[in-house]
């Protein structure tokens, strides 16, 4: 679903599926996950720049969960447990258009998962400067 603004949009994706191993030896067997993302984009005046022509940016925000859960046992070392695992992203964004060709941008990320297999757990935090041109 996406709602669409003049100087905003926000999107919520709702996702599920399975994923069937190729080969019956992968840890795991097949796969099923559901997803879902909530996102928001907002076009912000910007009254401060070191560029003349910069007057606006874009501050974007975002959350991600994913679920996935085992059909079969990951590892005979480990039992009977089938892995069920379930992943939090958390963003925001700022990107400014330098000219027509030329943006920069900063995103920030959180990530963690959880998981019943100890091997699957994680926390991350990101941060990216983005650098890009708009091939013609």
């Amino acid at each position: 679903m996406l709602c669409k603004a003049l100087d905003q949009e926000s999107q919520l994706v709702l996702g599920s599926g399975s994923d069937k191993a190729q080969n019956e030896t992968r840890p795991g067997g097949d796969k099923k996950r559901l997803d879902v993302l909530l996102r928001h984009e907002h076009l912000v005046p910007i009254p401060w720049s070191p560029w003349r022509q910069v007057k606006a940016g874009q501050v974007g925000a975002w959350l991600r969960y994913a679920k996935s859960a085992d059909a079969q046992n990951y590892s005979e070392l480990l039992g009977d447990l089938k892995t069920t695992t379930q992943r939090t992203d958390l963003g925001l964004s700022f990107t400014a258009l330098i000219n027509r060709s030329w943006t920069v941008g900063l995103k920030l990320e959180r990530t963690s998962q959880r998981s019943n297999n100890p091997l699957f757990n994680l926390k991350n935090l990101s941060a990216y400067l983005e650098v890009t041109k708009a091939i013609k």
